[in-house]
C-alpha cells in the first residue's frame, strides 16, 4: 500500500485497507486477506505509523501433523524517514537510536514490505493445534488427540534407529 506522504497531516490520519496477497509474496497460504487499520502522523519530513494487521493462514500442526488456521493479530508502531542520498550514507554513520528507522523515497511511503515482515515475524517457529497437543505416537504413529493407542510407553519403537541405546542406559 503506497501513499503520499503530503497526504497525511500534523495531526493524524486514520487509515484501514486490504492488503493484496499476491504483494505480500509470501510462501505461507492466506485464509484471510490482510487487513491494517492504523494512524499514521506526520512531522515535517518524518512519518509514524501506529497500527494492526490481522490475518488468518493454514499451518499444520508440529506435534500431530494436523492442519489448523492460525490467527495473527500484531500491534506495530513504525517510524519512516526520508531515504537518504549516496552522498549522506557515505558521510554519515548511522547512530544505533536510528537502527529501528525505514526510509520512503520520492514522497510516497510503502507499507507492504513492512506489514509481510510483521505477518511473518508473528508465526511462531514451533506451531500448535493446542497448547495440550498429544502429537503421535512413537511406536504406531497415531494421534493421541484423536485416539488410545495400546501401545506400551516405555517400549522403545521397533523401528527406532537408537532402540539399542535406549536399552543399554535402561539397565
Amino acid at each position: 500500500m503506497r501513499i503520499n506522504i503530503k497526504d497525511i497531516p500534523v495531526t493524524g490520519k486514520h487509515y484501514e485497507f486490504d492488503l493484496a496477497q499476491e504483494l505480500l509474496e509470501l510462501d505461507i497460504t492466506l485464509i484471510q486477506t490482510p487487513h491494517f487499520q492504523g494512524t499514521m502522523f506526520r512531522s515535517e519530513e518524518d512519518v509514524r505509523v501506529q497500527g494492526r494487521i490481522q490475518t488468518s493462514t493454514q499451518v499444520f500442526c508440529h506435534r500431530c501433523l494436523e492442519p489448523f488456521i492460525y490467527q495473527v493479530s500484531a500491534d506495530l508502531e513504525l517510524f519512516y524517514k526520508p531515504q537518504p542520498t549516496r552522498q549522506q550514507l557515505a558521510d554519515e554513520e548511522i547512530p544505533v537510536s536510528e537502527l529501528g528507522i525505514l526510509y520512503y523515497r520520492d514522497q510516497t511511503l510503502d507499507l507492504t514490505e513492512a506489514l509481510r515482515d510483521t505477518i511473518l515475524l508473528e508465526i511462531p517457529v514451533k506451531l500448535l493445534c493446542k497448547p495440550d497437543c498429544q502429537g503421535l505416537c512413537a511406536h504406531c504413529g497415531a494421534n493421541k488427540n484423536v485416539m488410545f493407542c495400546n501401545c506400551q510407553q516405555n517400549q522403545p519403537a521397533a523401528k527406532n534407529p537408537f532402540a539399542e541405546f535406549f536399552e543399554k542406559n535402561r539397565q
